[in-house]
């Protein structure tokens, strides 16, 4: 009965360490991926056909296949829908972005899941409710 319960118990923990390397293998890898991301944002930005601008994107793609195939996946959808705390943090509040209040108007670093858990929550700016102009009640008089 023991000797089950070391056995259960080591698989456990082999289990959680397996478990624990793959989050910590796909953590380092977003980073990579957020670089070459960044690259191909500002590549294309610039109207550049380069062949970095090529290779970039063909890297950027694979990574993508890879983590896809591993059921890591980016958070969708996120720009222009509410902001849910479950999935993003805020980097900041923005007041004159003209979209309602507490709406995700810029992403700024994707956020990912593995399966079901958020691996990493999406980095986003938030709209601010519209500042109330406080008019003095002594205004115009003299």
């Amino acid at each position: 009965m023991l000797r089950i319960r070391e056995q259960a118990t080591l698989q456990r923990d082999k289990s959680s360490f397996e478990a624990r390397t793959k989050l910590a293998l796909f953590l380092d890898l977003l980073a990579v991926v957020d670089s070459f991301d960044q690259l191909v944002k500002h590549g294309e930005g610039t109207q550049d056909e380069s062949s970095l601008l090529v290779g970039s994107q063909a890297v950027l793609s694979q990574l993508n296949q890879f983590l896809a195939r591993n059921g890591v996946h980016r958070l969708e959808g996120l720009e222009g829908n509410a902001y849910d705390s479950a999935t993003c943090e805020i980097a900041r509040v923005v007041s004159d972005s003209g979209a309602p209040a507490n709406t995700v108007v810029r992403v700024l670093r994707d956020g990912y899941k593995l399966g079901e858990m958020l691996l990493r929550p999406a980095t986003v700016d938030v709209a601010s409710a519209p500042q109330e102009t406080v008019e003095s009640s002594d205004a115009g008089e003299d």
